[in-house]
C-alpha cells in the first residue's frame, strides 16, 4: 500500500510539474576558407518569448580528438523572441 501511494505521489508532482524547452535552433556554421578569423555559429530563437542562455555552451572538438579543444560560456546572452 505504502509503495502505491508514493507512486501516485510522485505521478502527482510530475503532472504538475511545467516542463519549459527553449525553441533555440543551430541555423548556421560557417568556416568560410577555413579561416579561423571568419568562423561563426548562428543561433536561432524561433519562440515567442526571450530566452536567457544560461548554462548553454557551444564545445568544439577538432579533428579526431578526444577531448573538446575549447568552449565558450554563453551564459551572459539573451536571444529575444525570433532573434539570432
Amino acid at each position: 500500500m505504502a509503495f502505491k501511494n508514493i507512486i501516485r505521489g510522485i505521478s502527482s508532482l510530475l503532472l504538475s510539474l511545467n516542463f519549459v524547452f527553449a525553441d533555440i535552433i543551430i541555423t548556421e556554421i560557417a568556416d568560410p576558407n577555413d579561416s579561423a578569423t571568419s568562423r561563426y555559429v548562428e543561433i536561432h530563437n524561433s519562440g515567442g518569448a526571450s530566452v536567457t542562455l544560461t548554462d548553454y555552451y557551444l564545445i568544439r572538438w577538432t579533428n579526431a580528438n578526444a577531448a573538446a579543444s575549447s568552449s565558450i560560456d554563453l551564459s551572459s546572452y539573451t536571444l529575444a523572441s525570433g532573434g539570432f
